[in-house]
């Protein structure tokens, strides 16, 4: 199968979810720290306002 060019974007989170680092580089994106990030997450997984997928 012949690979997609990205642009560094998206090189960025193709990296990130490879190491497990996606909410980083979400936060990071969107100039909020990390850990907000991480506890609105957490918050809203605690009140089913959203449902996690493995």
């Amino acid at each position: 199968m012949k690979k997609i060019k990205l642009d560094n974007q998206e090189m960025k989170f193709e990296k990130a979810l490879e190491k497990g680092d996606f909410v980083k580089v979400k936060a990071k994106k969107n100039n909020i720290p990390y850990q907000t990030l991480l506890n609105s997450l957490i918050h809203q997984f605690a009140d089913d306002r959203m449902v996690v997928q493995i």
